[in-house]
């Protein structure tokens, strides 16, 4: 029902949703030291966009999984920040959506340009996208990077398990 790669997008998507948006707002507010005068800075809103690529004719347009891979290019989404700044004499300065930095984006998760056609075999096979591709992975400069889950018992502890088949005597 939920998908064998449930376990990495659901993470995932919690990640761009609200941790990352909890961090900002636990840390809003921040003052900054220039040239001997402190200044107030204050976060707003975070916001996600979809994955785009500029192109070399300063063309910006939405990119596909498969279209990064064949072009080398990280399938990434820019986070885009309000800030405010107050200067020593009390002077605000609002700034709107400026760029604070790109979070790789994994196939088929909420912020990728995919999830909404994620179950349209039609829509995706006109992409040129893999029908049975479940996502779960990166793609940093056209190579796709898994998480690997691992399961292993932790170092230096000591295990007893009782053995549920007894030996007749």
């Amino acid at each position: 029902e939920n998908g064998r790669l449930r376990h990495q997008l659901e993470p995932c998507n919690e990640s761009y949703l609200s941790t990352f948006k909890d961090i900002i707002f636990k840390h809003r507010e921040f003052t900054a030291e220039f040239e001997n005068e402190k200044y107030t800075c204050e976060f707003g809103e975070l916001v996600f966009e979809r994955p785009v690529h500029k192109e070399n004719s300063d063309e910006i347009r939405a990119v596909t999984p498969l279209e990064c891979i064949n072009r080398d290019i990280t399938y990434k989404s820019d986070m885009l920040i309000d800030l405010e700044v107050t200067n020593p004499q009390g002077f605000r300065q609002r700034y709107t959506k400026i760029h604070f930095g790109s979070v790789p984006v994994m196939v088929k998760s909420e912020l990728c340009n995919l999830y909404l056609i994620r179950g349209d075999k039609k829509r995706l096979a006109e992409l040129r996208e893999d029908i049975y591709d479940e996502g779960g992975y990166f793609i940093v400069k056209g190579m796709p990077k898994i998480i690997a889950c691992q399961e292993r018992s932790a170092s230096n502890t000591c295990y007893s398990f009782k053995n549920k088949k007894t030996i007749p005597k």
